[in-house]
């Protein structure tokens, strides 16, 4: 693996906050609760920077020190800003690729927080990556959450959140910052996500309430307390959605957004009565990156599943906008895109399909790990047939591992399915050929 043990890093001088502190909000698990001090959580690793969020409360501050191959490098004072209920953003630039760095975050009266990572080397040198994905946490149900720690101990490069993370089931501002403090509070997550830098997206409890897409009362609010509460790369076009996306050596991850925009434009024909689920701009700009794309494998991961294959009743997953998703693979087939991966969650179910259907748009079958639930109880009337099933399993407790190795140009990608404890579920090996190569 290129990357491990990635921490909190900051730059010289471009040390950016964004940060907030509104709220009068009732008081949040954890051993902070009182005042609300959480994190750190790394995210947006790259070679030459890193962001790093932190609460650290209205009216607190902290005094920070970066530690560059364990010298100093630079130190000053941290505070939230305004109207982001006491979090802050630090945008790290001119680091040095393959540098260890370690920030130490001094709060009076408080323990101190640290954050040690190593920046990743440029993706052209690195031939192996392993990323961990999952969705579906509810720390209403499941107190105990012992799947992080196994997540953690998997040595990944990233972390990548697929939604129902937390659960929230509201877009009220107030239950939307409390639900993220508490999420953040999970005693197994929080030195996970110090530690491995951590992606995410949002399915529908966390953006609005269950199955829903599109135009729900109050979204902006959703969106505004997602992007309070996490140090994403960007967040969709910068006024709508919250799409993304990271690379890792061999592995590009783009992270889709599958609820915001569902239905809110026509698809095709004026006459169709087809519905986009991605809109027009998501979905030319998903085209347009995934073609441009030289990694050798390329994940499209969003919180649906993207297959048919459902509980009874289940309108939200791909197939419902089956059209949309055959024409991103059709525009995906014409560009000679290979290494497709998709991951999807939100079923709580675990389950691994082959999507034959997707040939004739492609040229190759790609394959599906689902990956859901986290913590939750699973969905027995999900276990739906399907005709590329490769895999299915009735768990509380799992996420995915996905590594790929490159070795004379050709990828191997390994995906394993495991429990709270570590132990491997299911191990599938994607056949090159469903791989394009």
């Amino acid at each position: 693996m290129a990357v491990r043990r990635c921490a909190l890093t900051w730059p010289l001088a471009l040390l950016s906050l964004a940060a907030s502190s509104t709220a009068q909000e009732p008081a949040v698990i954890g051993a902070d609760a009182e005042r609300g001090l959480l994190g750190p959580v790394l995210g947006d690793l790259r070679p030459d920077g890193a962001k790093v969020w932190v609460r650290l409360g209205e009216g607190r501050t902290a005094r920070r020190t970066l530690f560059e191959d364990g010298a100093p490098r630079s130190r000053g004072p941290l505070s939230p800003r305004p109207d982001a209920d006491g979090t802050a953003v630090l945008e790290l630039e001119r680091l040095r690729p393959g540098v260890d760095y370690r920030v130490l975050l001094e709060v009076e009266g408080q323990p101190d927080l640290e954050v040690t990572f190593t920046t990743p080397r440029p993706h052209a040198e690195v031939t192996a990556a392993r990323a961990v994905f999952g969705s579906c946490a509810s720390h209403d149900r499941f107190e105990a959450q012992p799947i992080w720690t196994a997540m953690g101990a998997a040595a990944p490069d990233a972390l990548v959140l697929l939604g129902d993370t937390p659960y929230i089931d509201s877009t009220e501002l107030t239950r939307q910052r409390r639900r993220y403090r508490e999420f953040w509070s999970i005693p197994e997550l929080r030195p996970v996500a110090a530690s491995v830098p951590v992606y995410a997206t949002w399915d529908d409890h966390d953006f609005a309430t269950n199955d829903q897409v599109g135009a729900q009362p109050g979204r902006e609010r959703s969106r505004r307390a997602f992007i309070e509460y996490h140090p994403q790369p960007s967040f969709g076009d910068g006024e709508r959605g919250i799409y993304t996306s990271f690379r890792r050596g061999p592995m590009e991850v783009f992270l889709v957004d599958t609820r915001w925009f569902g239905d809110e434009e026509g698809f095709g024909a004026p006459d169709s009565g087809q519905t986009s689920l991605l809109g027009a701009v998501q979905r030319e700009r998903l085209i347009a990156a995934v073609s441009a794309s030289d990694a050798a494998v390329k994940v499209l991961a969003c919180g649906m599943v993207w297959n048919g294959a459902v509980r009874p009743g289940k309108r939200d997953c791909w197939w419902t906008w089956r059209h949309e998703r055959d024409a991103v693979f059709a525009a995906f087939g014409a560009a000679k895109v290979k290494g497709l991966v998709l991951v999807g969650g939100d079923v709580h179910r675990p389950r691994i399909i082959r999507h034959g259907d997707a040939e004739e748009h492609l040229g190759y079958a790609p394959v599906e790990f689902v990956s859901s639930p986290l913590a939750n109880h699973p969905i027995a009337s999900a276990a739906a047939p399907h005709p590329g099933l490769v895999w299915d399993a009735s768990a509380e407790s799992v996420a995915l591992v996905l590594e790929v190795t490159v070795e004379k140009g050709t990828p191997t990608v390994v995906g394993r399915m495991i429990g709270p404890k570590g132990e491997v579920l299911r191990t599938h090996v994607v056949d090159p050929e469903d791989l394009g190569f």
